[in-house]
């Protein structure tokens, strides 16, 4: 298993775990942990060892049962007894008259330790009492049943069998193959031809997370940002920002998904079929007030729940191919250079949106709708809903902007977000726009089969001329020192 399978505390050898694991036959390691718990109820490390005297001088840590050496001149596996057992049995007990761990009359576990576990304390040796023996005027205890052995030693005893019986299969199948008498051993290994199997994919384990931030919060500074999102780049003159979002979508009313609605990217080489005159940036554009808009992309409902969730007709590998629902919702934004997304939109017009944008948010809807035309030609005039999402404040040096000096002052930027969903064409318009489309690609490829059809005319009137005979030049006129080959052999040739 790996370590990052291990909830809580990492375990160590001879812990009690909690264990979930899947079994794969086509790895080297047959079970592969997928969870591991250490559990609280731990045994004391001492309750499994008990000391053994060597020859008596020192002593050993030994397991609690393990199976007693053969040598006949050391001791029992036993240990001195607590003060506890020689005052149960009242008084006039001595170590002598506690019988030993296993009499003679019980059955012993192998036959050469039947000497060793029978026998008495040894000549010159004094005897000391048994682990497990019972007060003296008490009925003997059963011995206690010896554990299994651990699961690692099982774990591989049964890979050690699996390979050997592999081995053999193996060895089987090449005596039933029929031998050739060709010197071909390196084409002997089909295996290497074999494409390689796909490993199968580990679902992991549904876990429900919760943000690490307040989610209802109204407003965040620069630190606030840096903190929420380590990865996201932070302009160094952005100093604030508001969510509105938070009161446009309240508990309440909160925001519904589930409309469809999508985009198609034309390629930059595809002609609108209307034209689009819509100005972008006019003389007047002021950057004190920019609008931004989130056009957002969305599956149907029943689509959203059918590629999250699993249903009850659904098969098995079919929840494999589950998609969070972050990834299922898009939106679409413009690129800036190779990789960096920008937000559609523009700067505020007086002239072409009207004046007051603090005060009279009409205004900056409108510079919405005139920007996001003119940079994708998408019409937001029928969308019904404008949703205040955020805005953000840049506090801007002084600068010049074309031929103008402008002062030192703060810059707002208002994101919204509109229900696009209302802007999808009927059917029929929807029916007029695709054979639009279609005849512009079949009159652009007419016209690349005539280009090609001309070019290749004039290849073949060039060859025709190139194979006509050259007329010979006077001798007067040619130069054989200056002459180069080529030219020397067109005129032997004429």
């Amino acid at each position: 298993f790996q370590l990052s399978v291990c909830k809580g505390k990492t375990p160590q050898v001879g812990d009690r775990v909690l264990v979930e694991a899947t079994y794969n036959a086509n790895m080297p390691f047959k079970w592969n942990a997928t969870r591991i718990q250490v559990l609280p109820n731990q045994m004391p490390e001492n309750l499994g060892l008990i000391s053994r005297p060597f020859n008596g001088h020192n002593s050993m840590t030994q397991p609690l049962l393990k199976n007693p050496p053969v040598s006949a001149t050391h001791s029992p596996l036993v240990s001195p007894a607590p003060p506890q057992l020689y005052q149960a049995g009242g008084p006039g007990i001595t170590p002598s008259s506690i019988p030993p761990l296993m009499s003679q009359h019980t059955q012993p576990p192998a036959n050469h330790h039947h000497q060793k576990w029978s026998r008495g304390p040894q000549q010159g040796q004094d005897q000391k009492p048994g682990l497990l023996a019972p007060p003296a005027r008490g009925p003997i205890a059963p011995a206690r049943r010896p554990e299994p052995p651990p699961r690692i030693s099982r774990r591989e005893e049964r890979d050690r069998r699996d390979r050997s019986r592999d081995r053999s299969r193996s060895r089987e199948r090449s005596e039933r193959r029929p031998r050739s008498r060709s010197p071909r051993k390196r084409s002997r290994s089909p295996r290497r031809r074999s494409p390689r199997r796909e490993r199968r994919r580990i679902v992991p384990r549904y876990m429900v997370t919760f943000a690490k931030f307040s989610l209802d919060q109204r407003a965040a500074s620069v630190a606030e940002l840096r903190r929420r999102y380590a990865n996201m780049y932070v302009p160094s003159d952005f100093f604030h920002a508001r969510f509105c979002w938070t009161g446009a979508f309240p508990l309440h009313r909160a925001f519904q998904i589930g409309n469809p609605s999508s985009f198609h990217i034309m390629h930059k080489e595809v002609e609108p079929l209307e034209k689009n005159d819509t100005v972008l940036e006019p003389p007047d554009a002021d950057h004190l007030y920019s609008a931004k808009v989130m056009l957002m992309a969305c599956p149907s409902a029943d689509e959203l729940y059918h590629r999250s969730c699993a249903l009850a007709e659904d098969a098995s590998d079919v929840r494999e191919t589950f998609q969070h629902p972050t990834r299922l919702i898009q939106f679409l934004v413009g690129m800036k250079g190779k990789n960096e997304a920008v937000a559609i939109g523009g700067p505020w017009s007086p002239s072409l949106d009207g004046p007051n944008p603090d005060s009279d948010p009409s205004v900056l809807i409108k510079t919405a709708i005139r920007t996001t035309k003119a940079l994708t030609g998408i019409d937001l005039k029928n969308c019904t809903q404008w949703y205040r999402f955020a805005e953000v404040r840049y506090h801007r040096a002084a600068e010049t902007y074309k031929g103008k000096t402008i002062p030192e002052r703060v810059e707002t930027t208002v994101l919204f977000l509109p229900d696009v969903w209302h802007c999808l064409p009927p059917r029929l318009d929807w029916a007029n726009l695709t054979a639009g489309y279609k005849s512009q690609l079949q009159r652009k490829m007419a016209e690349e089969k005539a280009e090609e059809a001309g070019d290749s005319q004039e290849d073949d009137d060039g060859a025709d001329e190139e194979g006509g005979k050259k007329a010979p030049t006077h001798h007067t006129e040619l130069d054989p020192k200056t002459m180069k080959v080529n030219e020397l052999r067109a005129e032997l040739e004429a």
